[in-house]
């Protein structure tokens, strides 16, 4: 990802039930040195609702842009800041609650900001 380029993350959703599934697919950022002052812990970045009958599988895709990683200081001033930073996708946000709950986990990559 630069300036001028975005990226793309891909994920194959498969509906493994018996019934058709209606959904909203979500896309998260979290930036651990960024997660102090007025940003959040996780921030939706994209989301897809999808239909997916029994036994078919659907590829999303999310546009990933160098906007989507800007951070806030105190100030309102925005940054990128360097670092790891967290993408996760799944059908609820990735915060510890949903998953005592119950919610299955949402896939997690990491990229390294420069």
């Amino acid at each position: 990802i630069t300036k001028d380029k975005i990226a793309t993350l891909s994920v194959d959703f498969k509906n493994t039930g018996k019934t058709e599934l209606n959904e909203i697919v979500q896309v998260y950022i979290t930036l651990p040195e960024a997660t102090m002052g007025n940003n959040p812990q996780f921030a939706l970045k994209g989301f897809k609702k999808i239909s997916v009958k029994p036994g078919q599988i659907e590829t999303l895709r999310f546009a990933i842009t160098p906007s989507m990683f800007e951070a806030y200081q105190m100030d309102g001033k925005s940054f990128i800041p360097k670092g790891k930073a967290q993408l996760y996708v799944g059908t609820s946000s990735p915060h510890a609650r949903n998953m005592e709950l119950g919610v299955a986990p949402p896939l997690r990559t990491e990229i390294l900001l420069k």
